[in-house]
């Protein structure tokens, strides 16, 4: 589920909660770190089949093969007139390099295996570890010897192949609308037509790219990175928008028309009940165990 932060004229202030199927408070805390470089990213040349799964020896997880392709990034197609305008234009990105993307959100076990201490509000084994900063995701994604993914590429591999609206949203809205506000244990849903678990639902993730509203209005053709300059956002991947006549959230704006994907945000240094992570790892010198 997702909840939607007010913009501000030039940039997201708060930009938009994403929230699928959570009953969480917001925990933002603001840590004194500083912004640092952009994400070097970590790319494989694996040529493994499309769909294959390894095993992590470093945090335990399982990986998933995502081959090249293309898809159409942005506002899906029905209905054109309920996107926001950060979703605009709707473009072709082509993904040129394969990648390992984690088939699961990080879980708290292997959160707590890797960090050692799990900063999660409702605890459990195999929950997603939330109320993880943009800071602390990336640094358990380079201790697995990984980064986090782009955003380009987590709405790649969470659209699947599909045209316009994943096969599965009916289904997440139906849950979503239902009273089912917390998080369940990871792979206990169906998994993506690629394999992946709970890419729209669950848990918002951090992705590595900074956040700019008007970005998809120049963003390069081939493997997007997000912005090169700086801002208070960092992205969070493409997710489910609600309106408050859909929710439980009082706080939602009246967005028009049904539900729908939509982008979302928050500062680097927010620490929210409500937002996980996924690693993209580097193969070649992982070497992970089938």
């Amino acid at each position: 589920m997702t909840m939607v932060h007010r913009r501000s004229q030039s940039h997201v202030t708060f930009a938009r909660f994403c929230w699928p199927l959570v009953f969480f408070s917001l925990l933002a805390q603001s840590n004194q770190q500083s912004l640092g470089s952009r994400t070097t990213e970590v790319r494989s040349t694996n040529t493994a089949a499309h769909g294959t799964v390894k095993s992590n020896p470093q945090d335990r997880l399982k990986y998933v093969w995502i081959r090249p392709g293309k898809f159409v990034m942005g506002c899906s197609p029905w209905p054109q007139t309920a996107c926001e305008d950060d979703e605009k234009p709707a473009h072709e990105v082509t993904i040129t390099r394969g990648f390992w993307l984690g088939q699961t959100e990080v879980t708290q076990a292997a959160y707590e295996r890797v960090i050692g201490k799990n900063p999660s509000v409702f605890k459990g084994a195999n929950l997603p570890v939330t109320s993880v900063t943009w800071y602390e995701a990336q640094t358990y994604c380079t201790k697995t010897d990984g980064r986090l993914p782009t955003e380009a590429e987590m709405e790649y591999a969470a659209r699947a192949g599909t045209a316009g609206t994943p096969g599965d949203f009916k289904r997440i809205v139906k849950q979503i609308t239902s009273g089912e506000f917390r998080s369940h244990d990871v792979a206990t849903r169906k998994a993506n037509p690629w394999g992946l678990y709970d890419m729209l639902e669950n848990v918002s993730e951090w992705v590595a790219d900074w956040y700019d509203p008007r970005y998809y209005e120049h963003s390069p053709a081939t493997d997007p990175a997000g912005p090169s300059e700086p801002s208070r956002v960092r992205a969070l991947a493409t997710s489910i928008c609600l309106t408050k006549r859909q929710s439980w959230i009082a706080s939602l704006p009246d967005l028009p028309g049904p539900p729908r994907l939509c982008r979302s945000a928050l500062p680097p240094t927010s620490s929210v009940g409500s937002t996980g992570f996924r690693c993209v790892v580097n193969s070649a010198s992982l070497k992970l165990k089938d």
